[in-house]
């Protein structure tokens, strides 16, 4: 009965360490991010929208991607389906305006409420 006790609280401790270990982001990560979604289509040779958690918006070729492993990335790294927090600039009542930086997250993020 002892080593079973001791089995199941070492498993949860290891469960918690995983899930710290899984929510800790790079240092060059921001504290928040403006918005966060999924990666629903990429943008394409003729078109340059992003659709990320059923929003379309603009994004420049030359956008800065940020990934876990990496401070700079090209669009070439993104995935459909992967979470992602961005930022955006010029977004107004007739526009939701223009991707300014996305960062890779792992699937598993908790977005904060």
């Amino acid at each position: 009965m002892k080593a079973l006790s001791r089995m199941v609280a070492g498993l949860l401790l290891a469960a918690g360490c995983a899930a710290a270990s899984a929510a800790e982001l790079p240092s060059y990560y921001p504290k928040s991010f403006e918005k966060i979604g999924t990666i629903n289509s990429l943008p394409s040779a003729n078109n340059n929208t992003i659709v990320i958690s059923d929003g379309s918006f603009a994004v420049p070729r030359e956008v800065r991607v940020h990934t876990l492993v990496s401070r700079n990335a090209s669009l070439s790294v993104l995935k459909v389906g992967q979470l992602a927090g961005f930022s955006v600039v010029g977004a107004g009542p007739t526009s939701k305006g223009e991707v300014a930086e996305i960062w890779t997250l792992p699937s598993d993020y908790k977005i904060p409420r």
